[in-house]
Order: C-alpha cells, then sequence, then structure tokens
C-alpha cells in the first residue's frame, strides 16, 4: 500500500504496519488509520501519519521522556475497548505542538494522550479527567518534570 504524503512524499507501507484508533483522533474523528514514523536523528520523537489524509500528520512524543511524574489511568472501558492484557502491551504518546516561535516553545498536550496496543495495533485519545493536566505543557523548562506545571 501507499499513499502520498506532504511531509515524507510518497510513503509505502503494509496493512500491518497501520494503527487503528477507534473513534479518530479529536477534530480529526473521520481519520482512523496512522503510521507512527520514527523521526529520524531523535529517538524522543515520532510521526503519526494518517493513511486516508496525506496532509495528516502529528508529532508524538513518549511523554515519561518530559514528564516523569507523569501518570495515566487506563480504566476498564479503554482496557476492552484496546482488549489490553498485559501492560508491556501498552505504549503512550502525547501529541506535541511546535509554535512559530521556535523548538524552545513545544508543548505537549498531556490531557489527551494517545494510548496504544501494540500487539492488536489499535490505539484511542484518551481524556484525562480530574488532573491539573492540560494541553500545553512546555517540553524544554525546568518546569516540565513537574505535573500540571509548564505552560
Amino acid at each position: 500500500m501507499q499513499i502520498e504524503t506532504s511531509r515524507f512524499g510518497l510513503l509505502e507501507y503494509h496493512k500491518e504496519d497501520l494503527v487503528h484508533f477507534l473513534g479518530g483522533l479529536f477534530g480529526f474523528e473521520e481519520l482512523k488509520d496512522y503510521l507512527v514514523i520514527p523521526l529520524e536523528n531523535n529517538p524522543a520523537f515520532y510521526w503519526l501519519q494518517s493513511a486516508e489524509d496525506g496532509q495528516v500528520a502529528f508529532l508524538l512524543t513518549d511523554p515519561f521522556l518530559f514528564f516523569p511524574s507523569y501518570t495515566v489511568e487506563l480504566g476498564e472501558e479503554i482496557r476492552k475497548k484496546l482488549a489490553i492484557g498485559k501492560r508491556e502491551q501498552v505504549v503512550v504518546y502525547v501529541i506535541v505542538t511546535i509554535p512559530p516561535t521556535g523548538l524552545q516553545g513545544m508543548t505537549a498536550n498531556l490531557i489527551g494522550p494517545l494510548v496504544i496496543n501494540l500487539a492488536k495495533r489499535c490505539g484511542k485519545q484518551h481524556i484525562l479527567n480530574g488532573t491539573d493536566y492540560h494541553t500545553k505543557h512546555l517540553l524544554f523548562t525546568n518546569q516540565s518534570s513537574r505535573t500540571g506545571a509548564g505552560g
């Protein structure tokens, strides 16, 4: 399979490379199939490229690299929807935004992490209720290691 993308040009992939997001992502509910592409020369970041719309890609990171005390509680409902049996099956990413002012202003959406069952190749954007997290936590400050801080 292949898709023409604005970021990577022509991308070739196999169906089993896709991650299917139940309900899509907020604001992009109609797009459900994505590829997770490691960022060359920087293992802390990934691209989440839509396999249905070549214009749609999101920058991701592992939130625990920047926010060691970050916690994601997975209730019974999401565990069932994603068929999560073991913790080792799960990876969590957050969407990163790079503002026009540059990399120092990069923020992470900690309130809406992407939870992926690697074994089943399915995921869901999970909203964390009742937390101090929000959509714009600064990545590159000494505040980034504290929950609820950074922007």
